[in-house]
């Protein structure tokens, strides 16, 4: 089962949520900057996660819902404002 919030967030969205412009990167530019910043003790994302959400992917909650009787009470939105809480 897919357990899932409502609602998608592309990344460029989840950037913008955090309070910070999105930039354009490659991949492995992109990991080697949070890499470093992880080093230099600036809380950041973990890069374990980078693919999850830099890849356009959506999961779906139907089967949860349907066989559970799951129903989201929260938006994506709410789980990535809660995430940039967390960090300050």
């Amino acid at each position: 089962f897919n357990i899932v919030g409502r609602g998608v967030l592309p990344l460029s969205g989840l950037i913008r949520q955090a309070g910070a412009q999105p930039l354009p990167l490659p991949g492995p530019l992109f990991r080697g900057a949070l890499r470093a910043l992880g080093v230099l003790g600036a809380g950041t994302l973990p890069v374990a996660l980078l693919d999850y959400m830099h890849y356009s992917w959506v999961a779906d909650g139907e089967r949860a819902e349907s066989a559970l009787g799951f129903v989201p009470l929260h938006h994506v939105r709410d789980a990535a404002a809660a995430l940039r809480r967390s960090q300050s």
